[in-house]
């Protein structure tokens, strides 16, 4: 029975290396096949060893006009567990309303790592759809966004992150000071530890309220949740703008949607009028 249970063990343990292998040459084709180098269209390069899938909006029309981006508008999405598919959250006509396209508007919908846009999908872990923010994801989005930035040169940055896409951006905002010119929080788990408290897989994860002292002190940062959001209810988004505000922060503010759940955040009008108001500065 005991060597029955030793070949069982040595079975499972060359099992997980080799997957770990397939997962590693999985990415290595992806990165020499798509990002070597990025066409800043469908793929971009995320810092050394990923590569990440974007769906892109403007550039065509842009380079048409020899124009570059007034702004160029990041989105970052949330957490999967069933497709892992980012999409964004918003129609074209709710776009074509709010400005997101057009107006020197380039539009990107970056997929975090692990994520797929379309059928692209990012190299990476995305810990099986749950909540867990790794300093390697973060480095990764981080440095997609700046590689972004420097191919196409816009004006200012707006980033906007949901749920869990929120948390990153704001992690990402903090130890990579100059990705971005404005953030757009909606529904964040911004006391992340205190929402998780009952679970144990998001141990080791980064906690965006540790990292409110390393914005820049002028950031622009606005935090929006609905008062019937029973996932990442008020509490996190006003424990995360407590802490900016006592720390001196005068640009850090918290919006109360009010009827809104978790789903709705992303597309409240009032959200939508925000996006709006910072594309026209």
């Amino acid at each position: 029975m005991h060597i029955v249970s030793k070949i069982i063990s040595l079975i499972l343990v060359a099992f997980l290396l080799s997957a770990c292998e397939n997962q590693q040459q999985r990415n290595q084709r992806i990165i020499q096949q798509k990002c070597s180098p990025s066409n800043y269209i469908n793929w971009v390069r995320a810092g050394d060893g990923e590569c990440l899938a974007l769906e892109v909006w403007g550039a065509e029309e842009l380079q048409k006009n020899a124009e570059v981006p007034k702004t160029m508008l990041v989105y970052l999405a949330g957490d999967h567990r069933l497709s892992k598919d980012s999409t964004l959250p918003y129609s074209k006509k709710q776009i074509q309303s709010a400005g997101i396209i057009g107006n020197k508007t380039l539009t990107v919908l970056l997929s975090r790592p692990g994520y797929s846009v379309n059928g692209r999908t990012s190299t990476g872990d995305a810990h099986n759809g749950y909540a867990y923010y790794s300093q390697q994801n973060v480095d990764a989005i981080a440095a997609a966004i700046k590689n972004l930035k420097q191919h196409y040169q816009p004006q200012k940055v707006l980033l906007i992150g949901n749920s869990s896409g929120a948390s990153m951006a704001l992690i990402a905002l903090a130890q990579h000071n100059n990705i971005a010119d404005f953030v757009i929080a909606s529904s964040c788990a911004c006391s992340f530890f205190q929402w998780g408290s009952f679970d144990a897989s998001i141990s080791g994860s980064l906690d965006p309220i540790d990292f409110v002292g390393k914005l820049p002190k002028e950031q622009k940062i606005a935090l929006f949740v609905g008062d019937n959001d029973d996932n990442t209810s008020a509490v996190f988004s006003k424990k995360f703008v407590d802490k900016a505000i006592k720390l001196g922060f005068k640009n850090v503010k918290m919006h109360l949607l009010r009827g809104a759940n978790h789903a709705q955040t992303k597309t409240n009008k009032v959200v939508l009028a925000k996006i709006k108001q910072i594309l026209r500065q």
